[in-house]
């Protein structure tokens, strides 16, 4: 009985876990991005965006960047404007691809996908810092790359390095549960309301 038990016990663990991916809050009408270049996104549907609020951060090259940006919008993008003069604002849906082990029985925890404002996510994960006028932005926008950047600044042992990328995702470490009350989190590392 026990020769039985065990070889289906090592069936069990040789058979392949399943992944799972959390995805809490998809994009309502992603519009898909079929180039990144020099910080500009072109559309599936001929438009361009220029990303004009962010430049790379020293040591990260202008091709890094337009990387990050590419798999950040690999699953579309959805644009916001706020009015005439101000920029629109581009949210993301990132994947992040979880890198270590977590299991339940068969099931593997692979990752999630969480929204995000893409500039300030650029910021926040130090492919970029604010370019240095943000007159064309509102100040929730100009206020939202400030605060990123103090978080990222304020992250413990980051020593400057930008967050792992893959072909198709970003390494999970801490982001997607900060991206997820990123306006409460900068409220409070930096001590300033959240603008109106």
């Amino acid at each position: 009985m026990v020769v039985p038990v065990l070889l289906l016990l090592g069936l069990l663990l040789q058979t392949p876990s399943m992944d799972y991916w959390h995805r809490a809050s998809p994009l309502q009408n992603p519009i898909s991005v079929v180039e990144v270049s020099n910080a500009t996104l072109r559309l599936g549907d001929g438009r361009n965006i220029e990303l004009l609020s962010i430049v790379p951060t020293p040591g990260v090259s202008p091709e890094e960047l337009d990387e990050f940006l590419r798999v950040a919008t690999l699953q579309g993008i959805e644009i916001q404007t706020s009015g005439p003069g101000v920029s629109p604002s581009v949210t993301a849906e990132p994947m992040f691809y979880n890198w270590c082990g977590t299991r339940s029985g068969f099931r593997r925890w692979a990752g999630t996908y969480t929204p995000a404002d893409l500039e300030s996510l650029a910021v926040f994960c130090g492919y970029a810092v604010p370019a240095p006028n943000l007159d064309h932005l509102s100040e929730l926008q100009r206020w939202r790359l400030n605060g990123a950047l103090a978080i990222r600044l304020d992250k413990e042992g980051d020593e400057g390095r930008p967050d792992t990328v893959s072909e198709t995702g970003i390494r999970y470490d801490s982001q997607p549960h900060v991206l997820q009350d990123l306006d409460a989190i900068i409220s409070l590392v930096t001590d300033t309301p959240i603008p109106d």
